[in-house]
């Protein structure tokens, strides 16, 4: 019989805690970004690749939403046919970013709508990275870059569900 525990606190709390868990007898499904890419620890779709959960060590690791759902969707056509090559457009929630994000948002909208502010005037402090020199506002807007850039041009997202799809894929 299996002790199980949840794990969803982020990284950091998921870095330091889990592995007491895992040493008092627990197995840990953890739904942060933390321990999906360490090579010991098996990232698991049940629909994709069930058979890796006998491969874990006390830690089963949890994809990224996206790539949970991307890897379900296109599982029986990879089964059927195979695939070479994966193209993905992912659009994100403001609320993704937090609820910061959706205030200013909100305030965006207000500026343009009751204040008559054109968009490149309309205050922008978050999106679409915290994290990023420059902002932009959302309000009447899409952006096509989620998180920072990496050193390829691809932004962390985008590298996230490539490592992972990689990962489940065993590539």
């Amino acid at each position: 019989m299996w002790t199980l525990l949840f794990s969803r606190a982020g990284g950091s709390v998921s870095e330091t805690f889990v592995p007491y868990a895992v040493k008092a007898g627990a197995v840990v499904v953890d739904d942060t970004s933390h321990f999906r890419q360490h090579p010991d620890v098996p990232l698991v779709i049940p629909e994709v690749n069930a058979d890796a959960l006998v491969a874990n060590k006390g830690i089963i690791a949890c994809p990224n939403c996206l790539t949970i759902q991307m890897m379900i969707a296109l599982e029986p056509i990879r089964h059927q046919w195979g695939i070479e090559r994966i193209i993905v457009s992912t659009y994100q929630a403001v609320s993704g970013a937090g609820q910061s994000a959706i205030f200013e948002t909100l305030s965006q909208y207000e500026q343009v709508l009751h204040q008559g502010k054109m968009p490149k005037e309309v205050t922008a402090c978050i999106l679409p990275s915290a994290g990023d020199k420059k902002h932009y506002p959302i309000a009447f807007n899409a952006l096509p870059q989620i998180d920072l850039f990496t050193d390829n041009d691809y932004t962390y997202e985008e590298m996230k569900i490539t490592k992972e799809t990689k990962k489940n894929y065993g590539r």
